[in-house]
């Protein structure tokens, strides 16, 4: 048997097993690194698309709104007591007697003495066909107190529109920044009334929209209890968000409205266009899916300040006098696990047709 024996100065062949394990141990970290590196561009991507998705969602949203509305009529929603409202009218058999509840939807709720220290929010859960009765009252809502109100000039007012007023804001009033102006305002700003053209007799020859020598206005209602669409210059319209599901700032791990905290409970919802016959309460009420689930509120809490700037931001702000709905959404944009995100949208519709106010 023959050994061999390296020479003295004779260069080495081959690797030792430590060697080998170093450098196995070296490429295995470049590897994890390079696979982490891999991983976070990947979560990067899917950030940036979850954003991009959200906010084209929210875009094509607020275009299909704007479709809805630019030839619509809007309404101030509001009317005035004409009989004493006591502080124990509540339940299924009490009611408020108003000037008119046109433009109010059949089910809801009511500012009432908003600019003063006896408002007090009041739901009601119908309407009669006269338009001059709330049915079923629940009272002291949104942290009010039922008490009682007397006849007077002062507006009650839809809790679900929120429309400017002018001078200071008063004690329940709130103060929303738009195009760098500041706006106050009343009410919640979570709907929007409104009429759109309707032809009168649709069956019969071309779509005419005109009763006469002027627009018929109105909604497309059911027809009876079990009956098919139909124009309805009875008829009326609302979009009103509608809450889906509830999110909180511990589960999503963030401060959504960067006021400090993360104690926030927030809602995403849609909106939903709503229609019905004012002059028959037994027909249903129709309800259409305007887009999908994705604007965020913050849970009772209407026109809160969702970005942390120190207004509030109401989804609706409408201005009768210049026929514009300014429109703010915030949408949730799930991106980074550890990182949910809001965007912001905004709009104007300028609607086209004025509105001529119902006597109140």
């Amino acid at each position: 048997m023959r050994i061999y024996k390296r020479q003295a100065g004779e260069p080495r062949r081959g690797s030792t097993l430590i060697e080998v394990t170093f450098s196995a141990a070296i490429l295995s970290v470049l590897l994890l690194a390079l696979f982490g590196v891999l991983e976070r561009e990947g979560q990067l991507g899917r950030s940036t698309l979850a954003i991009a998705v959200a906010e084209n969602r929210a875009i094509e949203l607020s275009g299909r709104l704007r479709r809805e509305l630019v030839g619509a009529r809007g309404k101030r929603v509001r009317c005035v007591l004409t009989q004493p409202l006591s502080a124990g009218e509540s339940g299924p058999d009490s009611e408020a007697l108003v000037s008119t509840t046109t433009g109010f939807p059949p089910a809801g709720a009511l500012l009432v003495d908003s600019d003063s220290l006896s408002f007090e929010r009041i739901a009601y859960a119908g309407l009669d066909a006269g338009e001059r009765t709330f049915q079923e009252l629940a009272r002291g809502l949104g942290g009010t107190a039922s008490s009682s109100h007397a006849v007077s000039p002062a507006w009650v007012l839809w809790a679900g529109m929120a429309v400017p007023i002018e001078g200071a804001p008063g004690p329940n009033d709130g103060t929303a920044l738009w195009s760098g102006r500041e706006i106050h305002f009343r009410g919640d700003g979570v709907g929007f009334s409104y009429r759109v053209p309707v032809d009168p007799d649709a069956s019969v020859g071309l779509p005419d929209f005109l009763d006469g020598l002027t627009p018929a206005w109105g909604a497309v209602t059911r027809s009876g209890p079990q009956g098919a669409l139909a124009h309805n210059t009875d008829g009326w319209c609302v979009i009103v968000y509608e809450a889906q599901r509830e999110l909180t700032e511990v589960e999503l791990g963030t401060d959504l409205n960067s006021d400090g905290d993360k104690t926030d409970v927030f809602e995403e919802g849609r909106l939903i266009k709503l229609t019905w016959d004012t002059q028959d309460p037994s027909v249903p009420v129709h309800r259409q899916a305007l887009g999908p689930a994705c604007i965020l509120q913050e849970r009772d809490a209407p026109a809160a300040d969702l970005d942390g700037d120190g207004y509030e931001d109401p989804l609706f702000l409408w201005d009768a006098d210049t026929r514009v709905l300014n429109l703010r959404m915030f949408i949730l944009a799930r991106g980074l696990p550890d990182r949910p995100t809001t965007r912001r949208v905004e709009a104007s519709i300028f609607l086209r047709n004025a509105f001529e106010e119902v006597s109140e």
